[in-house]
């Protein structure tokens, strides 16, 4: 009686396992993208503050 039992056990730590390991690489994946989200925003923030530097000295010419 008690075999079935701890064969029951070990099949559901595994399943149980495999389903957290399936998490954390999806988990992993989501922070990898997040993080290539926020250097691209970086780098857009950084383009914006050249763009606006670039039209105040166009403004700063006109006048």
């Amino acid at each position: 009686m008690a075999v079935p039992s701890i064969i029951t056990i070990i099949s559901n730590i595994k399943r149980n396992n495999e389903l957290l390991k399936y998490r954390i690489d999806e988990l992993t994946s989501m922070a990898e993208r997040h993080e290539s989200y926020i250097d691209q925003i970086n780098i857009l923030k950084q383009n914006l503050k050249e763009m606006q530097l670039r039209l105040d000295q166009l403004s700063n010419k006109k006048e």
